[in-house]
Parts: C-alpha cells; sequence; structure tokens
C-alpha cells in the first residue's frame, strides 16, 4: 500500500472508540480489501491509545464519577477517545471489590460476575455500594463488547486464533515445497531465545535476496509498529541467524520495503519459482 493512500486512509477510517464498523465501505470506494484496511486502521487506533493512555489513567476518577452520574458509557468512552472495552476496564479497576486487573479480566469476559460471585471477593460494604449500578455496568460491559473490534475478549481471541492459522498456513507452504525448516517450537527445544517462526534448516534465495529465517505477521505494516518489531525482534534475528523475511500477511505501507537490506518484507509466500534452494557446499580437505 503506498504510503499517501495510507495516510489518507488512517485520516477517513480511524475513529478510536468504534473504528471498524464503517470501513466496509471505506474499503470499497479505494478498491482496497477489508481485511487489508481493518488491519493498517488497528495498528493506528493502537498507537493513539498508547500516546492517550497516560491522560485517560489520570483523569479515570473524573470518568467513573460521570459514569455514576448517568453518562451513557459508550459517550464517554467516544469523549476519552478510548476503545468502549478498554474504557469498561478502566471503570472495573475503580470499582469496589474489583480494582485490579486481574479480577476486571475477569468481569471482561464474563460480566456474570458482577452480580456478586464470590470470585470478586468484595466486602458486604463494597457489594452494597456497587449493588446501584452493576445492573447497568453488566449491560454496558456486554454492548462495548458488541462494538469493540480491537480490545473485546473476543478480538482477543481471534487475534490469537489468526496468528496460529498463519503460521500453520507458513509451515504447510515449507512443506510443500520441500523446504526443510525447524519451528520455533523446535528452536527453543534446543535452547535458543527470542527465535523467529521459522529457521530455515539450509537457506534459500528469494527474490535474488538470500533469506536464512520467515516471520510471520497476522497484522498490517505500519511504519510505527514495523520499526518497533524491527529494532525488538527482527534484528536480533538478522545478528543470530542471517539475513530473513518477514511475511505481513494483511499487507504493508510500500516503502518500507527498502528500509533494511537483510530483512525482506512479503505480504504472500511466494511461488515457487520465486525462490531457489540453496545447498551446502561440500567440504574441502587437501
Amino acid at each position: 500500500m503506498k504510503r499517501e493512500i495510507f495516510d489518507r486512509l488512517c485520516q477517513e477510517g480511524v475513529v478510536p472508540f468504534n473504528a471498524l464498523p464503517h470501513i466496509e465501505q471505506i474499503a470499497k470506494r479505494w478498491g482496497i480489501s477489508y481485511d487489508e484496511l481493518s488491519a493498517a486502521c488497528s495498528q493506528e487506533i493502537q498507537a493513539l491509545v498508547i500516546h492517550a493512555h497516560g491522560w485517560v489513567r489520570s483523569n479515570t476518577p473524573q470518568m467513573v464519577d460521570r459514569y455514576v452520574a448517568g453518562e451513557p458509557l459508550l459517550e464517554l468512552a467516544c469523549w476519552a477517545q478510548c476503545p468502549p472495552c478498554l474504557f469498561a476496564r478502566r471503570l472495573l479497576e475503580n470499582t469496589p471489590g474489583i480494582d485490579s486487573r486481574q479480577k476486571s479480566t475477569k468481569v471482561l469476559r464474563n460480566p456474570g460476575l458482577l452480580e456478586g460471585s464470590p470470585e470478586l471477593e468484595a466486602t458486604p460494604e463494597e457489594t452494597a455500594a456497587l449493588h446501584h449500578i452493576v445492573t447497568r455496568l453488566r449491560a454496558d460491559i456486554i454492548e462495548a463488547a458488541k462494538v469493540d473490534t480491537m480490545y473485546s475478549p473476543q478480538s482477543d481471541i481471534v487475534r490469537h486464533v489468526h496468528g496460529i492459522e498463519y503460521e500453520a498456513f507458513l509451515c504447510e507452504k515449507l512443506r510443500n515445497a520441500s523446504v526443510p525448516f525447524f519451528s520455533e517450537d523446535a528452536l527453543r527445544e534446543q535452547g535458543f531465545f527470542k527465535t523467529p517462526d521459522i529457521k530455515l534448516q539450509i537457506p534459500i534465495l528469494l527474490c535474488g535476496r538470500v533469506v536464512n529465517w520467515i516471520d510471520s505477521k497476522a497484522t498490517f505494516g505500519s511504519r510505527r509498529s514495523h520499526m518497533l518489531q524491527r529494532e525488538a525482534q527482527f534484528l536480533k534475528y538478522v545478528n543470530r541467524f542471517g539475513p530473513g523475511a518477514v511475511i505481513y500477511w494483511f499487507g504493508f505501507v510500500e516503502d518500507l520495503a527498502d528500509t533494511d537490506a537483510d530483512i525482506l518484507l512479503l505480504e504472500r509466500f511466494p511461488p515457487t519459482d520465486k525462490f531457489v534452494q540453496l545447498h551446502r557446499l561440500p567440504l574441502v580437505t587437501s
């Protein structure tokens, strides 16, 4: 995706509290796939959420008071430019008897716990203080999960499953192409730490470049997200294993392709006529 198109699409498509329901119409108008555009906007939403994190935390007590006074959760989330489920988590972490990340995660996954489950470990006084908003908060959390495509428990599951599916797809493609490799699990069993998804047993020449490893990303590669992962992951793989490749299955911003000579960026697994398996040279003895 060209950078100028990416920038314009983000300006049109990113609404942090509820971005994706109108993405389908935008994708059709621009002739871009829904998956690619939604993944791209998701990257920008995450960046906005990280940027606003401190402000949201510092203003949470005020927002809790406004919610208790009757303001709707979704309207407050919109005002705070915060995804609904993330905003609901802030409310829960400031609710008597819940006030911890672990307990709020349980409630987000199962709002029925607000009805007074002993798992919340609330005192009788805390339960009484909570009672007048329990029914409303429970309904609002259920509604937040329906509209929040970024931070709901369901979206967490979807991202996790997508990651597993695309890794399995990559392994299947390599096996079908008769390319021997070590999986991430196999590398960890050998004592490696911080490993790519795939380490090729024998390097391949891919698009004219030597590739020793491949990492699968079931996301879109924006400049911000790629540069963060480049420092945290990819350069470490280069230092340890040599040049490699990253597959962004939902596309990436075009000008990132020339960022690193040792990190080849791809949007799909290449056809077999695009790569050549390299063979170990025989040892030469004198």
